[in-house]
């Protein structure tokens, strides 16, 4: 077997190595080991079909015959791939321009040459081969050595790096990728000029063409303004972009173009300017903004060339399948037709879509037999024929997804795949379309950083500052992540921080307990940690990681990743956001699932298809947030809970995984309601097959939600589970026998047992003495009282329809639990009594006469003892 590998932290170069060095070696496998750089990342997700990457455990080390090592010779940077060298009769093949160094890798073929990037020797060889480049090809191999040139400029920059890349341009070469992805950062000024043309920007549609203007009024004209456009351009990935500014009595006008079917120069002359079909200028005198721009707007109309639309780059016809298809079967069909997805019609009406990645897990986790219906997203986002380019985009970009149905009159009669229009971009000289972070974002930025300051306190602010400062000296990207974004953006408090980091999370901790003076407890296997501050102030660290489920329900294992795969295994998409708290992005918001878009739409939404086969405990989160924020859960989403419920999926879980989501849930502020959803799932019958839900039930979860009100403050000094008295109230028509082997099942703790078991065997002699027995003693009912764990007395208070218990259990939980006898032991031994059995019938005595109101203070109840109790 043959592996071509590079170091950690890939860089262009290191990327288009590893695909000239494919081109040289056809037979060898590629592995990128760690995590790629933020801009290799996301040039691989929009282009992933360009080179096929194996995971590193995808890789039998052993198996390796020949390595070819690409960008480095340093064996430390292979990561995993280093034990490959152990090997025995291994070849190695490297392709290098730094430096030598004593430790590097000694290889048969050990071809170093000193350009700018190693890509230039490379292209070099398949240059002298003559073989094939594609556009998109010659494309990444051009960010290689523009990105390690600098443009060209580097003073290491050399002769045969201009030379190759004059070859690739040759070979069909996009410089606008090259730029938008090697990009120069703004200076304050110009950053506050991009801010105010952000905020005035609009989208125009003509002739098929998103085109954007942006208008500002200055006080004195700005050199930057051409800089500026690009730069917005560029981040927002605009194909067409006007911006204007209006200074005293002239109007500017800077335009871009990267397509035919605007020829910016052609528009600009209109105007009196001119330029190049790409790059054009002009000034307006004598003309107020809006008059310019309605002009621009008719100019447009009329030199704007209808651009392509969905009808001209779909597949046509369509391979479908029906609702009633397995999923084993749905999987040969992909492979047969090479699709990663596949539409599913009922009759001629689509009904929903099914992708390869849902069909892979359910035929991993043992559902090959079932059909396409219970898999498949129903909800499908569709396009018409007469979609543009730029919409499409807009689309696939929003949604995360690669293929779009091309619906006409409710018929399917196309799909548009991502490679469809990324190949359709590269024939229109187009830079293609890329995750990155649109200029809105800007705005989303700014937003998050204020809403931070204004609702954050001042000190767990200046705590995300300074993880974010130290991440960044540690060359780590930190986030913070889960339900702390998710509440921010709410407006509910949260202080559970949990922050991931993108590199090594326990180094990471390590050196963030050290600064802050805190205690830390590691878990290596999970790659996490949790920090304790001084003030007991909790900070959980984790490792950017991925999770595998090898069985339905099984707890997952994990393994290193990158931050968006790393939200990917969450559990909504509400709760799959991330801000990152690095200096120069503190504040930017990471939501590649559309979590806020969800929030705002009150929607529980899974981020896969899958996701409550894996994890079934995940139903009861949904129902438990769902309920805590007056959400409702998507219509896939309900779908997939059926499934897995059908599926009888509960039965494999452990029975203490799900005690503790039954406990979360009753600890909520209004449990009735989520366990009302739950009962309608019927899901209560994991926990119990005899508990049941009537009228009487609510009445008493209504009642104990009353009661915690009342006594807020006479509870506020006790501890008392909630989770307890709500649980017991589900319990309630189970026998005492029933209670003991639930019990045992569930493994509660020995306390919690134990107040279970007290309820159900409590002496309902006593229990009818005080509700129905105006005579019994202060004494009697407080000793009672004081036997009986909290959590009874209110499931008891909840339960009956006694007007006196409920009075009687009021005014001990009021007044009496708060009696306490001033005098002790120590006080009667003063007086001269012998310490013994007397010492309890005497306090017992006093604390009687306090119940009864005979004595109030200390000196009261010594003369009560004095005068009622003889020394013997």
């Amino acid at each position: 077997m043959d592996l071509i590998v590079t170091h950690t932290n890939a860089d262009f170069d290191a990327l288009a190595s590893c695909l000239a060095a494919k081109k040289l070696y056809p037979n060898a496998e590629v592995v990128l080991p760690g995590i790629p750089e933020r801009s290799v990342k996301n040039f691989l997700t929009m282009n992933r079909y360009l080179l096929k990457i194996r995971k590193e455990r995808e890789i039998k080390l052993n198996k390796v015959k020949r390595l070819i090592v690409v960008d480095t010779r340093q064996p430390s940077r292979l990561g995993r791939i280093e034990k490959v060298l152990e090997n025995k009769g291994l070849v190695v093949h490297i392709y290098d321009h730094h430096p030598r160094t004593a430790s590097d890798i000694k290889g048969e073929i050990d071809d170093i040459h000193e350009t700018g990037a190693t890509v230039t020797c490379l292209v070099d060889m398949i240059k002298e081969k003559n073989l094939p480049l594609t556009s998109e090809e010659a494309t990444l191999m051009a960010l290689g050595i523009y990105e390690d040139t600098g443009f060209l400029s580097f003073n290491e920059t050399h002769a045969k790096d201009l030379e190759m890349a004059g070859f690739l341009l040759g070979r069909g070469a996009d410089l606008n990728s090259v730029t938008d992805f090697i990009n120069p950062e703004l200076n304050k000024t110009q950053l506050k000029l991009l801010d105010k043309l952000v905020h005035s920007a609009k989208v125009y549609y003509i002739n098929n063409v998103k085109i954007v203007i942006a208008a500002v009024v200055l006080d004195k004209y700005c050199p930057d303004l051409a800089v500026v456009a690009h730069k917005i351009r560029d981040l927002e990935n605009l194909n067409v972009l006007f911006v204007l500014a209006e200074i005293k009595n002239k109007v500017y006008i800077t335009a871009r173009s990267r397509i035919e079917e605007v020829n910016v120069g052609q528009i600009m002359q209109q105007f009196g300017g001119g330029g190049h079909r790409w790059a054009a200028s002009a000034s307006v005198k004598a003309e107020t903004m809006g008059q310019v721009i309605e002009e621009l707007k008719i100019a447009l109309k009329e030199k704007v060339t209808l651009a392509p639309t969905a009808s001209e780059i779909m597949a046509s016809p369509v391979k479908t399948i029906s609702e009633e298809t397995s999923i084993e079967e749905a999987r040969k069909i992909m492979v047969r037709y090479g699709n990663n997805s596949l539409p599913v019609v009922c009759g001629k009406k689509l009904t929903g879509i099914i992708t390869q990645y849902d069909v892979d897990k359910a035929i991993h986790h043992g559902f090959g037999k079932m059909p396409a219906k219970e898999y498949m997203t129903t909800q499908v986002i569709t396009i018409k024929a007469e979609s543009s380019l730029d919409k499409i985009h807009e689309i696939m970009l929003e949604h995360d997804i690669g293929h779009l149905p091309v619906l006409q009159r409710n018929k399917i009669i196309g799909m548009v795949s991502r490679s469809d229009l990324v190949a359709m971009m590269h024939r229109r000289g187009l830079s293609g379309y890329k995750n990155r972070i649109p200029v809105k974002s800007t705005m989303k930025i700014k937003k998050i950083q204020q809403l931070m300051d204004t609702t954050l306190p001042k000190r767990l602010l200046e705590l995300l500052k300074q993880i974010g400062t130290i991440a960044d000296q540690k060359k780590y990207e930190a986030y913070v992540v889960g339900g702390f974004v998710r509440d921010l953006l709410l407006g509910v408090e949260n202080l559970d921080i949990d922050i991931v980091i993108e590199g090594n999370g326990l180094d990471f901790a390590n050196t963030l307990a050290a600064e802050l003076g805190g205690s830390l407890k590691t878990h290596e296997q999970f790659g996490t940690a949790i920090i304790t501050l001084p003030d007991a102030f909790k900070i959980d660290i984790a490792t950017a990681r991925k999770e595998f489920y090898e069985f339905p329900a099984a707890l997952p294992k994990v393994e290193s990743s990158s931050i968006k795969e790393d939200l990917y295994r969450r559990d909504f998409t509400i709760n799959a956001m991330a801000i990152k708290l690095n200096p120069a992005e503190f504040g930017q918001l990471l939501d590649y699932f559309n979590g806020w878009k969800d929030l705002k739409q009150k929607k529980i939404k899974v981020l896969y298809n899958l996701s409550f086969i894996e994890d079934p405990t995940r139903i009861f989160r949904a129902i438990r947030f769902e309920q805590r924020y007056n959400f409702k859960i998507d219509r896939d989403t309900e779908k997939f809970i059926r499934n897995a419920i059908n599926n009888d999926l509960f039965t494999k879980l452990t029975d203490e995984r799900l005690r503790e989501e039954m406990i979360l849930i009753l600890e909520e502020d209004n449990p009735w309601l989520a366990t009302k959803r739950l009962d309608r799932f019927d899901l209560l019958r994991y926990i119990h097959p005899n508990i049941k839900l009537h009228e009487k039930t609510e009445k008493m979860f209504r009642a104990m939600e009353d009661n915690l009100f009342l006594f807020t403050l006479p509870l506020a000094d006790r501890y008392m589970a909630k989770w307890l008295v709500y649980f017991l109230i589900l319990i309630d028509e189970l026998s005492l026998e029933e209670t003991r082997a639930l019990v045992s099942r569930f493994k509660f703790m020995k306390e919690e047992a134990a107040v279970m078991i007290k309820a159900k065997s409590h002496i309902p002699e006593i229990l009818e003495q005080i509700s129905t027995n105006s005579n019994l003693t202060a004494m009697v009912m407080y000793e009672y009282f004081m036997s009986t764990p909290i959590e009874v007395l209110l499931y008891q208070m909840a339960k009956t329809g006694s007007t006196l218990y409920r009075k009687r259990t009021a005014d001990f939980l009021n007044k009496l639990s708060k009696i306490k006898l001033a005098i002790t032991g120590d006080d009667l031994q003063e007086l001269g009594y012998t310490p013994g059995p007397q010492f309890r019938e005497i306090l017992k005595g006093v604390l009687r006469a306090r119940l009864e109101g005979i004595v109030k203070t200390r000196e009261q109840e010594i003369q009560f003892v004095v005068d009622n109790y003889p020394k013997s």
